[in-house]
């Protein structure tokens, strides 16, 4: 949301935000304080999800709105979402495409009645929202082709995931700061598996990191076998920061800008491998970072010289060991991570919108 505002107001659009009162928090951050570049819309006091998307909708149709852009459909909002039907030009920005397209309904191989249910009831509505959403943006080339290898024909935008924000100066860390993104979600993230090579780590390297897990601390079954891990750590003296609770933008700012290296230690071949983005290459970008993934996870070449890639989540051990030892190698990850988030600029991609957009406008007319 934040990428897209940005490029928008770069191209000289009048933008409004749509959204609740922690997201319009979030976004404050990166627009001026006095609100003056863009206006936000938020519920009312009490006002549930129904009435406010009813609300939105009648402001857009009567106030000259362009175009709306909805910003990844994905939850159990999808069904508030399918009534919400504007009378203006509609774009969604696609970031859960496997939830859009190459789906069937599926009553086992769950792991629990809530994901059933989610998955099944989320296919019924995408699989009708689809085919009505003439326009949609995508944030890789393997998203591109895998939604026209899966029947979209509508018109497509390859935006950034990110923008590269040029940090000031930071100052350089004492200890090897090693940052994990993303949700404690078993189904899409193997932590247990990353925290379990942490701790057979070379012990004599023990006070030379600290291991940053950037996300709320889940009270499911895996959320506590994850926790179970971390005390463990702490108990043989390895520096674990981790949160109970959500972890505010700026906290989550600060973090990724002080890191030395992200890892993202997704399940890539059962649930990231349509090019889906995660959290970890969105903020190694932002943030000009290098970056650890699964081997296979290349959602963008530019940044392949800032990334390493493991064949097993027990790799990571001989991966970080060899980095903390080896601190001219980390320094070359570094400096190629700033020069190729640099081609992520703003410049480029408000004109990438601007050709997407005039597209857009042109198919509308010829209809």
């Amino acid at each position: 949301m934040e990428t897209l505002a940005r490029i928008l107001l770069d191209l000289g659009i009048e933008v409004t935000v749509a959204c609740t009162a922690p997201i319009k928090s979030n976004l404050r951050q990166y627009f001026k304080k006095d609100g003056s570049d863009i206006s936000i819309i938020l519920p009312n006091k009490g006002e549930n999800d129904f009435h406010f998307l009813r609300r939105l909708r009648a402001t857009v149709d009567s106030n000259g709105t362009d175009i709306v852009f909805l910003n990844t459909l994905q939850g159990f909002a999808i069904v508030k979402l399918f009534f919400f039907r504007p009378n203006v030009m509609t774009v969604v920005t696609n970031g859960r495409l496997s939830e859009w397209f190459g789906r069937k309904y599926k009553l086992i191989g769950h792991n629990n009645i809530r994901d059933l249910v989610y998955y099944n009831y989320s296919h019924f509505f995408l699989q009708r929202i689809v085919k009505r959403i003439d326009n949609m943006i995508f944030h890789t080339p393997q998203a591109v082709n895998y939604a026209r290898e899966n029947g979209y024909k509508g018109n497509i935008a390859k935006l950034p995931f990110s923008l590269y924000s040029a940090p000031e100066y930071v100052e350089q860390n004492k200890t090897f700061h090693i940052v994990v993104t993303g949700s404690i979600e078993e189904k899409s993230r193997d932590y247990i598996g990353l925290l379990d090579a942490i701790l057979n780590l070379d012990e004599n390297l023990h006070p030379r990191f600290r291991l940053v897990l950037l996300t709320r601390q889940k009270q499911h079954s895996y959320g506590i076998k994850v926790k179970n891990s971390i005390t463990e750590l702490l108990k043989i003296g390895i520096d674990v920061k981790f949160y109970d609770d959500w972890v505010p933008e700026e906290e989550f700012v600060k973090q990724t800008k002080n890191s030395d290296i992200l890892i993202s230690p997704i399940k890539y071949e059962t649930y990231y491998a349509c090019g889906e983005l995660t959290s970890a290459i969105v903020d190694a970008v932002r943030q000009g970072k290098p970056c650890i993934y699964p081997a296979g996870y290349l959602p963008d070449y530019r940044i392949q010289s800032s990334s390493l890639f493991y064949n097993h989540i027990e790799d990571v051990k001989n991966i970080i060991e060899n980095l903390i030892v080896n601190p001219e190698r980390l320094s070359k990850l570094k400096k190629n991570a700033i020069i190729n988030a640099e081609h992520y600029s703003l410049n480029s991609t408000s004109k990438e919108l601007a050709f997407f957009l005039e597209e857009v406008r042109d198919s509308r007319s010829d209809s």
